[in-house]
Protein backbone atom coordinates (compact mmCIF):
# COMPACT_ATOMS: atom_id res chain seq x y z
CA UNK A 1 0.00 0.00 0.00
CA UNK A 2 2.85 2.43 0.73
CA UNK A 3 4.44 1.69 -2.05
CA UNK A 4 1.50 1.95 -4.16
CA UNK A 5 0.91 5.29 -2.06
CA UNK A 6 4.49 6.46 -3.43
CA UNK A 7 4.21 5.67 -6.65
CA UNK A 8 1.23 7.05 -7.87
CA UNK A 9 -0.54 9.12 -5.48
CA UNK A 10 2.29 11.21 -4.54
CA UNK A 11 2.82 12.40 -7.85
CA UNK A 12 -0.58 13.23 -8.47
CA UNK A 13 -0.62 15.60 -5.14
CA UNK A 14 2.95 16.93 -6.56
CA UNK A 15 0.91 17.81 -9.68
CA UNK A 16 -1.66 19.32 -7.51
CA UNK A 17 0.51 21.41 -5.54
CA UNK A 18 2.47 22.82 -8.47
CA UNK A 19 -0.44 24.57 -9.55
CA UNK A 20 -1.79 25.23 -6.73
CA UNK A 21 0.72 27.22 -4.90
CA UNK A 22 1.12 30.04 -7.88
CA UNK A 23 -2.84 30.01 -7.71
CA UNK A 24 -2.41 30.45 -3.80
CA UNK A 25 0.14 33.24 -4.13
CA UNK A 26 -1.94 35.26 -7.41
CA UNK A 27 -5.14 35.02 -4.83
CA UNK A 28 -3.35 36.02 -2.25
CA UNK A 29 -1.73 39.45 -4.15
CA UNK A 30 -5.44 39.85 -6.36
CA UNK A 31 -7.04 41.82 -3.83
CA UNK A 32 -4.36 44.72 -4.97
CA UNK A 33 -4.56 43.96 -8.40
CA UNK A 34 -7.04 45.83 -10.78
CA UNK A 35 -9.23 44.01 -13.05
CA UNK A 36 -9.27 46.77 -15.36
CA UNK A 37 -5.41 45.99 -15.73
CA UNK A 38 -5.76 42.14 -15.36
CA UNK A 39 -8.65 41.04 -14.78
CA UNK A 40 -7.72 37.08 -14.62
CA UNK A 41 -6.47 37.74 -10.95
CA UNK A 42 -10.17 38.33 -9.83
CA UNK A 43 -11.06 34.74 -10.31
CA UNK A 44 -7.77 33.77 -8.03
CA UNK A 45 -10.05 36.07 -5.33
CA UNK A 46 -13.15 34.50 -6.22
CA UNK A 47 -11.74 30.94 -5.47
CA UNK A 48 -9.46 31.89 -2.96
CA UNK A 49 -11.09 30.09 0.29
CA UNK A 50 -10.83 26.56 -1.92
CA UNK A 51 -7.34 27.49 -2.90
CA UNK A 52 -6.24 27.70 0.59
CA UNK A 53 -7.60 24.99 1.63
CA UNK A 54 -6.35 22.43 -1.27
CA UNK A 55 -3.51 23.46 -0.32
CA UNK A 56 -3.13 23.43 3.24
CA UNK A 57 -4.56 19.77 2.29
CA UNK A 58 -1.96 18.84 -0.16
CA UNK A 59 0.95 20.56 2.30
CA UNK A 60 -0.05 17.79 5.02
CA UNK A 61 -0.04 14.71 2.67
CA UNK A 62 3.33 15.88 1.56
CA UNK A 63 4.73 16.23 4.88
CA UNK A 64 7.34 13.48 4.61
CA UNK A 65 8.60 15.41 1.22
CA UNK A 66 9.97 17.69 3.26
CA UNK A 67 11.11 20.67 0.20
CA UNK A 68 7.11 20.26 -1.44
CA UNK A 69 5.76 20.70 2.25
CA UNK A 70 8.04 23.80 3.33
CA UNK A 71 7.18 25.51 -0.13
CA UNK A 72 3.24 24.78 0.75
CA UNK A 73 3.33 25.74 4.11
CA UNK A 74 5.18 29.15 3.37
CA UNK A 75 2.18 29.84 1.23
CA UNK A 76 -0.36 28.40 3.55
CA UNK A 77 0.49 30.75 6.39
CA UNK A 78 1.70 33.74 4.39
CA UNK A 79 -1.84 33.60 3.05
CA UNK A 80 -3.47 32.91 6.41
CA UNK A 81 -4.54 36.41 7.43
CA UNK A 82 -6.52 36.36 4.55
CA UNK A 83 -7.79 33.19 5.01
CA UNK A 84 -8.66 34.62 8.59
CA UNK A 85 -10.98 37.26 6.03
CA UNK A 86 -12.86 34.08 5.07
CA UNK A 87 -13.29 32.17 8.05
CA UNK A 88 -13.26 34.36 11.31
CA UNK A 89 -12.57 33.30 14.76
CA UNK A 90 -13.47 34.32 17.79
CA UNK A 91 -9.97 33.81 19.23
CA UNK A 92 -9.47 36.96 17.28
CA UNK A 93 -12.39 39.32 18.02
CA UNK A 94 -11.19 42.93 18.80
CA UNK A 95 -14.24 43.82 20.63
CA UNK A 96 -16.80 41.44 22.42
CA UNK A 97 -19.68 44.29 22.91
CA UNK A 98 -22.86 44.62 21.26
CA UNK A 99 -22.44 48.21 20.26
CA UNK A 100 -25.34 50.90 21.00
CA UNK A 101 -26.60 50.78 17.36
CA UNK A 102 -27.85 48.25 15.67
CA UNK A 103 -27.38 48.67 11.68
CA UNK A 104 -29.07 45.92 9.25
CA UNK A 105 -28.01 44.93 5.13
CA UNK A 106 -29.97 43.19 3.46
CA UNK A 107 -30.83 42.03 -0.25
CA UNK A 108 -34.23 40.82 -0.68
CA UNK A 109 -33.94 39.99 -3.78
CA UNK A 110 -37.02 41.77 -5.25
CA UNK A 111 -39.03 39.81 -2.59
CA UNK A 112 -39.16 37.43 -5.18
CA UNK A 113 -37.98 34.55 -2.70
CA UNK A 114 -36.64 31.34 -3.05
CA UNK A 115 -39.04 29.23 -1.31
CA UNK A 116 -42.59 29.55 -3.00
CA UNK A 117 -46.39 29.54 -1.60
CA UNK A 118 -46.63 33.97 -0.97
CA UNK A 119 -46.93 36.95 -3.03
CA UNK A 120 -44.25 39.32 -2.94
CA UNK A 121 -46.43 41.81 -1.04
CA UNK A 122 -46.76 38.95 1.48
CA UNK A 123 -43.09 38.60 1.83
CA UNK A 124 -42.44 42.59 2.34
CA UNK A 125 -44.70 41.85 5.07
CA UNK A 126 -42.34 38.98 6.10
CA UNK A 127 -39.57 41.18 5.65
CA UNK A 128 -40.68 44.36 7.35
CA UNK A 129 -41.83 41.98 10.36
CA UNK A 130 -38.27 40.59 10.62
CA UNK A 131 -36.96 44.21 11.06
CA UNK A 132 -40.04 45.23 12.70
CA UNK A 133 -38.89 42.71 15.98
CA UNK A 134 -35.39 43.32 14.98
CA UNK A 135 -35.43 46.73 16.18
CA UNK A 136 -32.63 47.88 14.19
CA UNK A 137 -31.14 51.73 14.58
CA UNK A 138 -30.89 51.60 10.47
CA UNK A 139 -31.62 48.52 7.68
CA UNK A 140 -30.14 49.15 4.22
CA UNK A 141 -31.72 47.22 1.93
CA UNK A 142 -31.24 46.63 -1.89
CA UNK A 143 -33.09 45.41 -4.79
CA UNK A 144 -35.99 46.77 -3.26
CA UNK A 145 -38.84 46.61 -5.72
CA UNK A 146 -40.85 49.78 -6.56
CA UNK A 147 -43.84 50.18 -8.93
CA UNK A 148 -45.37 53.10 -10.84
CA UNK A 149 -48.09 55.42 -8.95
CA UNK A 150 -50.66 53.02 -10.16
CA UNK A 151 -49.15 49.82 -9.24
CA UNK A 152 -47.77 51.18 -5.84
CA UNK A 153 -48.62 48.48 -3.11
CA UNK A 154 -44.76 48.25 -2.74
CA UNK A 155 -44.56 51.73 -1.47
CA UNK A 156 -47.57 51.80 0.98
CA UNK A 157 -46.31 48.85 2.52
CA UNK A 158 -42.85 50.42 3.33
CA UNK A 159 -44.46 53.26 4.53
CA UNK A 160 -46.87 51.83 6.66
CA UNK A 161 -45.70 48.79 7.87
CA UNK A 162 -42.06 49.29 8.20
CA UNK A 163 -41.46 50.96 11.96
CA UNK A 164 -38.16 53.24 10.98
CA UNK A 165 -39.96 56.22 10.50
CA UNK A 166 -36.97 58.21 8.41
CA UNK A 167 -36.66 56.58 4.81
CA UNK A 168 -34.09 57.03 2.00
CA UNK A 169 -35.34 55.41 -1.22
CA UNK A 170 -33.24 55.81 -4.71
CA UNK A 171 -35.03 57.58 -7.67
CA UNK A 172 -37.55 55.31 -9.87
CA UNK A 173 -39.60 55.75 -12.49
CA UNK A 174 -42.80 56.52 -11.51
CA UNK A 175 -44.61 56.20 -14.50
CA UNK A 176 -42.83 52.92 -15.26
CA UNK A 177 -45.46 50.17 -16.11
CA UNK A 178 -43.03 47.61 -14.63
CA UNK A 179 -41.21 47.04 -11.46
CA UNK A 180 -38.01 48.95 -10.64
CA UNK A 181 -35.48 47.84 -7.84
CA UNK A 182 -34.51 50.17 -5.63
CA UNK A 183 -32.00 50.84 -2.62
CA UNK A 184 -34.20 51.51 0.22
CA UNK A 185 -31.96 52.99 4.23
CA UNK A 186 -34.76 53.20 6.46
CA UNK A 187 -33.43 54.82 10.19
CA UNK A 188 -35.43 55.97 13.27
CA UNK A 189 -33.30 58.85 13.66
CA UNK A 190 -33.28 62.35 11.51
CA UNK A 191 -31.94 62.18 7.92
CA UNK A 192 -29.79 65.28 7.36
CA UNK A 193 -28.88 64.47 3.83
CA UNK A 194 -29.44 62.31 0.76
CA UNK A 195 -27.17 61.44 -1.92
CA UNK A 196 -26.77 59.10 -4.74
CA UNK A 197 -23.91 57.52 -6.22
CA UNK A 198 -23.72 57.98 -10.24
CA UNK A 199 -21.14 56.07 -12.40
CA UNK A 200 -20.93 56.27 -15.96
CA UNK A 201 -23.93 53.65 -16.46
CA UNK A 202 -27.11 54.26 -16.43
CA UNK A 203 -27.77 51.83 -13.08
CA UNK A 204 -26.50 53.55 -9.82
CA UNK A 205 -24.23 51.36 -7.55
CA UNK A 206 -25.39 52.91 -4.46
CA UNK A 207 -26.96 55.94 -2.29
CA UNK A 208 -25.62 57.71 1.04
CA UNK A 209 -27.60 58.83 3.73
CA UNK A 210 -26.72 61.35 6.86
CA UNK A 211 -27.99 60.44 10.05
CA UNK A 212 -28.16 62.46 12.95
CA UNK A 213 -27.40 60.10 15.87
CA UNK A 214 -27.50 61.71 19.27
CA UNK A 215 -24.08 61.98 19.31
CA UNK A 216 -23.19 63.32 16.06
CA UNK A 217 -23.44 62.16 12.70
CA UNK A 218 -22.81 59.13 10.56
CA UNK A 219 -22.78 58.61 6.58
CA UNK A 220 -24.73 54.99 5.57
CA UNK A 221 -23.76 54.14 2.18
CA UNK A 222 -26.11 51.26 0.83
CA UNK A 223 -24.29 49.86 -2.17
CA UNK A 224 -24.98 47.44 -5.04
CA UNK A 225 -21.61 46.78 -7.04
CA UNK A 226 -22.04 45.00 -10.24
CA UNK A 227 -24.10 41.91 -10.04
CA UNK A 228 -22.69 38.60 -11.71
CA UNK A 229 -26.38 37.82 -13.53
CA UNK A 230 -26.24 34.19 -12.96
CA UNK A 231 -29.49 32.48 -13.99
CA UNK A 232 -28.98 28.72 -15.34
CA UNK A 233 -25.65 29.10 -13.82
CA UNK A 234 -27.32 28.69 -9.88
CA UNK A 235 -27.95 25.48 -10.27
CA UNK A 236 -24.30 24.88 -9.86
CA UNK A 237 -24.02 26.82 -7.20
CA UNK A 238 -26.36 24.38 -5.37
CA UNK A 239 -25.81 20.90 -6.72
CA UNK A 240 -27.24 19.08 -3.62
CA UNK A 241 -30.45 20.89 -4.63
CA UNK A 242 -30.16 19.77 -8.32
CA UNK A 243 -29.14 16.41 -8.89
CA UNK A 244 -27.06 15.92 -11.99
CA UNK A 245 -25.96 19.61 -12.14
CA UNK A 246 -22.70 18.89 -12.56
CA UNK A 247 -23.42 18.28 -16.44
CA UNK A 248 -24.08 21.73 -16.82
CA UNK A 249 -20.59 22.42 -16.03
CA UNK A 250 -19.48 23.14 -19.60
CA UNK A 251 -22.62 24.13 -20.69
CA UNK A 252 -22.19 27.18 -18.47
CA UNK A 253 -18.75 27.61 -18.01
CA UNK A 254 -18.01 30.28 -21.21
CA UNK A 255 -20.96 32.09 -20.68
CA UNK A 256 -20.32 32.37 -16.67
CA UNK A 257 -16.52 33.23 -17.60
CA UNK A 258 -17.44 35.95 -19.45
CA UNK A 259 -20.12 36.90 -17.11
CA UNK A 260 -17.21 37.16 -14.57
CA UNK A 261 -14.79 39.42 -17.24
CA UNK A 262 -17.08 41.82 -16.98
CA UNK A 263 -18.46 42.15 -13.82
CA UNK A 264 -14.94 42.34 -12.38
CA UNK A 265 -13.71 45.80 -13.61
CA UNK A 266 -17.29 47.33 -13.20
CA UNK A 267 -16.99 46.61 -9.77
CA UNK A 268 -13.58 48.34 -9.11
CA UNK A 269 -14.61 51.12 -10.85
CA UNK A 270 -17.72 51.59 -8.86
CA UNK A 271 -15.68 50.93 -5.81
CA UNK A 272 -13.61 53.45 -6.97
CA UNK A 273 -16.53 56.09 -7.50
CA UNK A 274 -17.64 54.83 -3.72
CA UNK A 275 -14.62 55.76 -2.44
CA UNK A 276 -13.80 59.32 -3.72
CA UNK A 277 -17.35 60.12 -2.11
CA UNK A 278 -15.92 59.00 0.86
CA UNK A 279 -12.87 61.12 0.85
CA UNK A 280 -15.22 64.27 0.61
CA UNK A 281 -16.82 63.32 3.74
CA UNK A 282 -16.66 65.14 7.13
CA UNK A 283 -18.39 62.00 9.09
CA UNK A 284 -17.71 58.62 10.03
CA UNK A 285 -19.18 56.45 7.18
CA UNK A 286 -20.27 52.89 7.64
CA UNK A 287 -20.89 50.85 4.14
CA UNK A 288 -23.59 48.67 3.83
CA UNK A 289 -24.76 46.05 0.87
CA UNK A 290 -23.90 43.43 -1.62
CA UNK A 291 -20.48 43.69 -2.89
CA UNK A 292 -21.03 40.45 -4.93
CA UNK A 293 -17.33 40.43 -3.72
CA UNK A 294 -15.55 38.56 -1.03
CA UNK A 295 -12.75 39.93 1.13
CA UNK A 296 -10.13 38.94 -1.38
CA UNK A 297 -11.11 40.87 -4.08
CA UNK A 298 -9.57 44.10 -5.00
CA UNK A 299 -13.22 46.14 -4.44
CA UNK A 300 -13.78 44.89 -1.57
CA UNK A 301 -9.95 46.07 -0.32
CA UNK A 302 -10.55 49.14 -1.68
CA UNK A 303 -13.47 49.68 0.27
CA UNK A 304 -12.14 48.36 3.95
CA UNK A 305 -9.56 51.19 3.45
CA UNK A 306 -9.88 52.82 6.85
CA UNK A 307 -12.74 50.92 7.90
CA UNK A 308 -12.78 47.92 9.99
CA UNK A 309 -15.07 44.73 9.27
CA UNK A 310 -17.78 44.12 11.32
CA UNK A 311 -17.41 39.58 10.35
CA UNK A 312 -14.08 39.84 11.09
CA UNK A 313 -14.03 41.41 14.51
CA UNK A 314 -16.84 39.87 15.98
CA UNK A 315 -18.23 36.65 13.20
CA UNK A 316 -17.31 33.18 13.47
CA UNK A 317 -16.96 30.58 10.45
CA UNK A 318 -17.33 31.35 7.06
CA UNK A 319 -20.56 33.93 7.67
CA UNK A 320 -21.86 32.50 3.86
CA UNK A 321 -24.38 35.09 3.09
CA UNK A 322 -25.78 34.00 -0.23
CA UNK A 323 -27.50 31.64 0.70
CA UNK A 324 -28.28 29.68 -2.91
CA UNK A 325 -24.52 28.51 -2.86
CA UNK A 326 -23.38 25.84 -0.51
CA UNK A 327 -19.48 27.74 -1.92
CA UNK A 328 -19.08 30.06 1.69
CA UNK A 329 -19.84 33.28 0.00
CA UNK A 330 -19.93 36.13 1.90
CA UNK A 331 -20.81 38.94 -0.31
CA UNK A 332 -22.66 41.07 2.06
CA UNK A 333 -20.71 43.39 3.78
CA UNK A 334 -20.80 45.71 6.58
CA UNK A 335 -17.70 47.77 7.31
CA UNK A 336 -17.60 50.11 10.06
CA UNK A 337 -15.32 53.69 10.22
CA UNK A 338 -12.24 53.10 12.52
CA UNK A 339 -13.67 56.69 14.25
CA UNK A 340 -16.09 54.78 15.00
CA UNK A 341 -16.45 51.07 17.50
CA UNK A 342 -17.69 48.46 15.89
CA UNK A 343 -19.48 45.92 17.62
CA UNK A 344 -21.64 42.18 17.78
CA UNK A 345 -22.12 40.48 14.43
CA UNK A 346 -24.91 37.99 13.28
CA UNK A 347 -25.86 36.57 10.04
CA UNK A 348 -29.36 35.60 10.23
CA UNK A 349 -30.68 32.22 8.41
CA UNK A 350 -34.04 33.54 7.24
CA UNK A 351 -35.04 32.21 3.71
CA UNK A 352 -37.06 35.17 2.14
CA UNK A 353 -34.46 36.34 -0.11
CA UNK A 354 -31.52 34.74 -2.39
CA UNK A 355 -29.44 36.32 0.72
CA UNK A 356 -29.39 36.56 3.82
CA UNK A 357 -29.47 39.49 6.32
CA UNK A 358 -26.30 40.47 7.92
CA UNK A 359 -26.51 42.84 11.36
CA UNK A 360 -23.94 44.73 13.35
CA UNK A 361 -23.14 47.02 16.27
CA UNK A 362 -21.60 49.91 16.95
CA UNK A 363 -21.30 53.11 19.11
CA UNK A 364 -19.33 56.14 19.02
CA UNK A 365 -16.12 56.38 20.35
CA UNK A 366 -15.66 57.84 23.55
CA UNK A 367 -13.00 60.14 22.61
CA UNK A 368 -15.46 62.10 20.02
Amino acid sequence: MKKAYSRFIVPFIKIAAFLLLPALITGTISRFINPYQFWPAAFFSLAFPAIWIFTLISALLLIRRKPWFLSLMIGVLVSAPLMLRHFTIPFFHQNKSAGDYMIMTYNVHGFSGIRGGKSSYERQALVHEFVNELDPAVVCMQEYPMKSRKHARYLDHLNKELELANKHISDFNTESKGTSYTFMTATKYPVKQRGTIFTMDPEICGIFTDIQFPEGIVRVYNIHLQSVKLIGEKRLLRPHRNPGAIKYFFTYLKGTTAKLRKAFPMRSYQAWMIRQSIKSCPYPVIICGDFNDTPASYSYNLLSEGMNDAAFNNGCGFNRTYSESIYPLRIDQILVDKRLTSGSYSRKKIYLSDHFPVVAGFRFNSAR
